[in-house]
């Protein structure tokens, strides 16, 4: 590179300034370039990329580092749980663990806790201040119609926030979704948030 900037070279530089160290370095490595110091590997990267690219680097890296980790509230939480794009699996585990990393990544793994608090809620999700109960329920039938009303009951009185209830799959031939909707979703509705990811029973 000479001595003097070329009008280019000035223009990544400048791009470069801007970026936090940590950017910096996610470019370097990307492109091979050793990451011993940010001012040296700004070097490196000025005179190894072009113009074009260092920008569709940043832009890209900025835009990613906007969706991290979210601010814990109902609304977020809600949001999230909304967009889930569900996966199939044989057990309701398998949606527990899904969910639970998708938590992880959105609030970070230290806000969200599995099987927690007194009444051993399927997952909490919590900033310090609040706690948030999340009950999922797997090919709904007459059995859980029966066990959420109680547990919706214990969650209020343990977190005094709202439920969300997360159905993934309503069993065929059975009446318990339509009590549920006819007597318990009533009753309960100031003490929940009804999330319907699949109506269909989801069968192996």
């Amino acid at each position: 590179m000479s001595w003097f900037p070329s009008p280019e070279e000035k223009a990544k530089k400048e791009i470069l300034s801007e970026l936090p160290s940590k950017i910096i370095k996610k470019i370097a490595d990307a492109n091979n370039i050793d990451y011993d110091d940010a001012e040296e590997a700004t070097e490196e990267i000025v005179e190894n990329m072009s113009l074009k690219e260092i920008q569709n680097y940043a832009k890209g890296l900025q835009m990613q580092a906007g969706r991290g980790v979210q601010k814990v509230s109902e609304r977020n939480i809600k949001k999230t749980l909304e967009n889930w794009s569900v996966g199939r699996y044989k057990t309701e585990k398998g949606y527990e663990t899904e969910l639970t990393n998708l938590l992880y990544k959105k609030f970070d793994r230290k806000n969200v806790k599995f099987q927690s608090g007194e009444n051993n809620v399927d997952i909490e999700v919590s900033n310090g201040k609040k706690r948030y109960p999340i009950e999922l329920k797997y090919n709904f039938d007459m059995g859980d119609r029966d066990r959420v009303v109680g547990q919706l009951d214990r969650y209020w009185r343990e977190y005094r926030n709202k439920t969300f209830l997360v159905i993934c799959g309503i069993k065929e031939h059975d009446n318990g979704w339509t009590e549920f909707e006819r007597y318990v979703k009533p009753k309960f509705k100031h003490k929940m948030h009804l999330i319907v990811k699949s109506k269909a029973e989801i069968k192996a």
